[in-house]
This record gives structure tokens, C-alpha cells and sequence, in this order.
């Protein structure tokens, strides 16, 4: 191109490099070689086409032009536009950067949220052990539930699952220390996702549990209060 600034706005036939899957392609495309002042870079807007178009790295990826129909009006706009070009870069560089710095404080805060998150579960999980300890029988609970789980011929179980989860919350079944289950997560009380706990259950409170995480909800709310 000898100078972009004669064909910016105009309706043109332009041979181009524009990137694709495989990298830098050449093609032939129809419709305005303008300037994005927003993106700080020269665009391809096909004809008949609003919201797509192709990104040109500079205008040595322009090889040929042919305008088609002039527009006036709109190549005046481009060319002011154009020729202000390092003002927009500075500010689309300067979006660039505080978009980044957005992006890492917005996965910083989600990664303190996490944590803070486990945190709580953690304590959650050591304040229920505690209280079912108070009950009573609860190391020779401990020991059965963890002699079912590794003779049940599976080749892994969470461990610590049962340890912080199933037993403390079966010890508190057992001696009916709380009114209902409904604060616990219903996949608890799933046969299919949880059967060796759900076995469990059944054996150690003498309840027949059901094939739906409701029903054995309702089941096991009815025997508390029983």
C-alpha cells in the first residue's frame, strides 16, 4: 500500500492477510478497510456485515486494492482516525492493563473466597466430629464403619469422608441427637451415589431406605422423631 489513508472508509475488493486456524491466510474480501479506534488497529468489515469482520496486524498484511464505490464522508472519519492512531493505542494499551489488573484481583478475591470457604468447612466438620464424640460409643463406631468401607471390596473410598462425614453424622442417627437431616446435602442420602453410607444406615438404625434421596430424607426424619 502506498497510503492507507486513500482507501480507509471506502467500498473496496482487497486482497488480504488475515489470521485463521492455521495461522496467517490471504484472501479475497469485499466490503471497508477502516481503523477500530476501540481495538487501536486497522479492521476488514465485509459487506452486509455489522458485527464481524477480520483484525489487520498492519498494513503490510494489505496487498491489493480496489475501491468499488467511494465514500466521502466515511474516509475523512477513518483517516482523522488513523492518523491519531498512537493516542488510541495509549489508550487501548492502558485498558489492556487495568482489564488484567481486574482479571488477577477478580481470581485473587475468588481464590480467597475459596479458602476462606474451606476454612469454615473444615471447622464445621472438626465442631460435628466433637459433638458426636460427646455421645458416646463413637471410637468403636468409628472402627465397624471403617471395617465395613475396606471390606467392601472397593478399590478406593475418601477416607476422610467417613471419618469427618459418615461416622459423626451416623453417631448422631443413632442417638437421635438431632431433629431431622434437612441441612445436610441430599446426595448424602442417595443409594446410588452414596450406598456403602446408605448400607450403613440401614444396618445401624434398622430402617429400610428407598431409591431417592426425598424419600430417604423423609424416612430418616421419621425415625428422629420416633
Amino acid at each position: 500500500m502506498n497510503n492507507i489513508n486513500d482507501v480507509l472508509g471506502h467500498f473496496v475488493e482487497a486482497e488480504v492477510s488475515v489470521k485463521g486456524w492455521s495461522g496467517k491466510n490471504k484472501t479475497v474480501l469485499t466490503g471497508r478497510i477502516i481503523y477500530s479506534s476501540y481495538n487501536a488497529s486497522l479492521f476488514f468489515k465485509p459487506k452486509n456485515s455489522k458485527n464481524r469482520g477480520y483484525i489487520i496486524e498492519n498494513e503490510d498484511d494489505i496487498h491489493s486494492v480496489k475501491i468499488t464505490r467511494k465514500d466521502n464522508k466515511s474516509n475523512k472519519y477513518y483517516s482523522e482516525e488513523y492518523d491519531n492512531r498512537d493516542q488510541f493505542e495509549q489508550q487501548f494499551n492502558e485498558r489492556q492493563e487495568r482489564e488484567q489488573m481486574e482479571r488477577e484481583k477478580r481470581v485473587q478475591l475468588k481464590k480467597e473466597r475459596f479458602e476462606m470457604d474451606r476454612k469454615k468447612n473444615q471447622e464445621k466438620k472438626k465442631e460435628e466430629v466433637i459433638q458426636a464424640k460427646l455421645l458416646g460409643g463413637y471410637e468403636e463406631l468409628e472402627k465397624e464403619v471403617i471395617d465395613f468401607y475396606e471390606s467392601s471390596n472397593i478399590e478406593f473410598f475418601n477416607e476422610s469422608f467417613v471419618r469427618t462425614t459418615v461416622v459423626p453424622l451416623l453417631n448422631k442417627l443413632i442417638h437421635k441427637s438431632i431433629n431431622n437431616v434437612n441441612e445436610y446435602p441430599k446426595h448424602y442420602f442417595d443409594k446410588k451415589r452414596n450406598s456403602k453410607f446408605c448400607t450403613v444406615m440401614e444396618n445401624k438404625l434398622g430402617i429400610k431406605l428407598t431409591n431417592t434421596q426425598k424419600g430417604n430424607v423423609e424416612k430418616i426424619n421419621k425415625y428422629l422423631i420416633v
